[in-house]
């Protein structure tokens, strides 16, 4: 009999509402474990990186910067990605192991929201194709569905709906590319049972909602999981169960997020 995946009972939803030093481009990139995997280079470390909006932050893993001799926990330094460089930006070098279990490479680190601010993100999961440009450098994109985007606490977010049957309600969503649920539901808000024993973990998704609404879209029976530490004016993060549906178009000068219909694999 298969083990009973624990029901996400919600408590309660608030609703609140520098330039690269080269031309961007598109690359290919890596979906699995439950995260997209990108190459990218910070500090001069090249390596594959997490790449997730939901981080505020970009990071460095301790491992790697131990290895290059660095032993500062924040640093300015140069981040590479899609052909951009985005010259003296800040970094924290953290402990990534928890992020970094179980990907078929090791992860140097984390692509954060800091490295994407002000410019204009390109995604598609299957296949896994990225790409990084500058206000005015991106090429047509598909026509689609334009979502407005809220920035909170440095993370760009979107509008979503969220029911256990009993409860819930509408919020605002932190975009997460690096998490396998379609949604993970601040612990401030939200309480699993049984009890989930690593409200951290991105890699499964261990929980269902009876329902998530977003872009248009009921999926029933949701699958979900928990985040700690969101910005409380968050109720959570929407995540690759549901950004696989899609091709994504974060455009964080204008602050819209368009969906279209994925590219055929």
């Amino acid at each position: 009999m298969a083990p009973l995946r624990p029901l996400l009972s919600v408590i309660a939803l608030a609703l609140s509402a520098a330039p690269g030093l080269a031309r961007a481009g598109q690359i290919a990139c890596r979906f699995e474990n439950g995260g997209v995997v990108v190459a990218a280079t910070v500090a001069g470390m090249t390596g594959d990186y997490i790449l997730d909006p939901s981080t505020a932050q970009t990071q460095l893993h301790e491992t790697r910067a131990q290895e290059a001799g660095i032993a500062d926990t924040a640093l300015n330094a140069d981040i590479q990605l899609a052909g951009v460089t985005l010259a003296a930006r800040p970094v924290v070098v953290a402990d990534l192991d928890s992020r970094s279990w179980g990907f078929s490479t090791p992860i140097a680190g984390v692509i954060g929201a800091d490295a994407l601010k002000g410019r204009i993100l390109d995604l598609q999961l299957m296949p896994c194709r990225l790409g990084f440009y500058a206000p005015g450098e991106a090429p047509p994109f598909p026509r689609g569905q334009t979502l407005s985007v809220t920035t909170i606490g440095g993370l760009p977010a979107v509008a979503a709906t969220v029911t256990d049957n009993r409860m819930g309600g509408l919020g605002l969503f932190a975009i997460d590319t690096g998490s396998a649920a379609m949604v993970r539901l601040s612990d401030r808000l939200a309480v699993a049972v049984p009890p989930l024993s690593d409200t951290a973990d991105r890699t499964r998704a261990r929980a269902f909602i009876a329902a998530l609404s977003f872009a248009g879209v009921v999926s029933p029976r949701a699958t979900a999981g928990l985040v700690s530490g969101l910005d409380p004016a968050l109720s959570g993060a929407i995540g690759n169960g549901i950004w696989v549906r899609w091709r994504l178009r974060l455009d964080l000068e204008t602050n819209r997020l368009i969906l279209a219909p994925a590219s055929p694999r």
